[in-house]
């Protein structure tokens, strides 16, 4: 039953006079039935209350919105003629000319304190500012500026009428409202009877007969089916709201979640259009290393050739000392055979010339020492470097090889040394060591041939467990000429 109190007002009443019928005309058929009957006079006293009630607070509703609307043109007369005194008095503050300035203005400050802010105020607080302006416009001391610019008098006449008939609508529209109050609350008195009653009658007529006594039973949910209809109506659409408001919040969490799936997918395309920047910077530095690499190549590869033209160059400046100084020796001895057959001064002259000759010769030949000194150190270093370049792993005297300890050594071809070949050591007889690579080496000698070493030739291991294993064959050493 705690759906009656949300029943409204209106719906009460059709209900009250619903179940005031049906009472009576089942106390019209009979038979009597005392404790039935007596809701009648209950359920009357209810209805009249909640149709008087209602009919009540529809016509003070009425008059009281007349009354605001009554109220609203008196206050606009009233905010019409403060506006026009107001700019009147303003107009003539601002003169030019004459000497009446500052008495209006002073005039001015004392009846709108305020400007024209309180005509946004509540009404009866306007209206007193506005009757405290014309009191100080009517008063003895201002009179002569008043008269002075002419201000109408008629127009303080008016403004106070007007002010009068504010205040007149303001008391209307007060009462009004005050009636459509006492409606509304005697309204209310009468709802909670209604819900008492209605409670009551409802019980009493659930109990009133047994459940094998059909008849009553029946007439029973006739005499309530003006209250249990609109209370089923309530519970359906308390239902229907119910699942609205689910069904709302399951597609407000289904919108959220494929917004958050949006969200996620741009921060994914968003943070793989990060990456790609990154990896095209990653190749270009690729790139450009490759490319630092390729030039620093190029730089040695034009090192190398620079040192081999400047070799050549040291060669051929050797070469034309040699064809030069050749060439003067002859002049030389013809400048000597001649000097007998001339005079003194071309003896003279031919020993001078012979002299000449000589010490150009000996010039000659200390430049072609020094070349021949300079080819020798550039030899010197390549020979170092190709030397540093064969060096085999494991060539060692106490290195290990992979066929156990020792090592296979071989020695190196010096000046001083005769090319001997590869020598060789062995472990505690484990076996042939490695030997020279297959690799062509090439080893500078004194006598400036090429050792070509032949990559050695393993022998199979034997079958048998705890045999040692086969001798290796030392690997024959060729010299050839480069």
């Amino acid at each position: 039953m705690s759906g009656l109190s949300r029943l409204s007002r209106p719906e009460m009443r059709t209900i009250a006079g619903q179940l005031l019928e049906g009472l009576q005309a089942r106390a019209a058929s009979g038979p009597p039935e005392p404790s039935l009957d007596d809701f009648i006079p209950q359920l009357a006293a209810v209805n009249a209350r909640l149709s008087g009630h209602l009919a009540g607070g529809a016509v003070a509703d009425a008059r009281r919105r007349s009354q605001l609307v009554r109220l609203d043109e008196a206050d606009d007369e009233v905010d019409t003629w403060l506006r026009h005194v107001a700019g009147f008095l303003e107009v003539e503050a601002r003169r030019r000319t004459g000497n009446l300035q500052e008495a209006v203005k002073a005039l001015k400050a004392q009846a709108f304190p305020e400007g024209l802010s309180p005509i946004r105020a509540y009404v009866p607080e306007e209206n007193l500012y506005c009757r405290t302006a014309i009191a100080v416009l009517q008063s003895a001391a201002h009179a002569p500026t008043v008269a002075a610019i002419r201000l109408p008098a008629d127009w303080l006449t008016a403004w106070a009428t007007a002010i009068e008939a504010s205040e007149a609508a303001f008391i209307e529209a007060s009462k009004a409202r005050q009636a459509q109050s006492h409606h509304v609350s005697h309204g209310m008195d009468a709802k909670g009877e209604f819900v008492e009653v209605a409670r009551r009658l409802r019980h009493y007529v659930q109990s009133r007969a047994s459940r094998r006594e059909k008849s009553r039973v029946d007439e029973g949910e006739r005499l309530l089916s003006p209250l249990t209809l609109p209370l089923k109506k309530l519970r359906m659409e308390d239902k229907a709201r119910a699942t609205r408001r689910e069904k709302a919040a399951q597609e407000g969490s289904a919108a959220q979640a494929s917004q958050q799936g949006e969200v996620a997918r741009a921060a994914q395309e968003g943070s793989a259009a990060e990456m790609a920047p990154e990896g095209e910077s990653a190749r270009a530095a690729l790139e450009g290393s490759g490319a630092q690499a390729s030039q620093q190549g190029e730089v040695t590869s034009a090192g190398v050739e620079g040192s081999d033209a400047k070799v050549t160059l040291e060669d051929e400046s050797a070469r034309v000392a040699q064809t030069g100084s050749a060439a003067e020796r002859p002049q030389a001895d013809e400048a000597a055979d001649a000097a007998p057959e001339g005079s003194v001064a071309d003896m003279a002259l031919a020993g001078a010339v012979a002299s000449a000759a000589q010490e150009s010769a000996a010039e000659s030949t200390e430049a072609s020492q020094v070349t021949a000194n300079g080819l020798d150190a550039a030899k010197g270093r390549l020979v170092s470097e190709e030397s540093n370049a064969s060096d085999v792993p494991g060539g060692g005297d106490a290195g290990e090889g992979p066929g156990g300890r020792g090592g296979a050594a071989f020695g190196r071809c010096r000046p001083e040394e005769a090319c001997e070949g590869m020598r060789t050591r062995r472990g505690k007889g484990q076996g042939v060591e490695a030997a020279m690579p297959a690799a062509a080496t090439r080893w500078s000698c004194s006598t400036e041939l090429a050792l070509t070493p032949i990559a050695p030739m393993k022998a199979p291991r034997s079958s048998r467990r705890g045999m040692p294993p086969a001798k290796g064959i030392k690997p024959p050493l060729v010299c050839s000429s480069p």
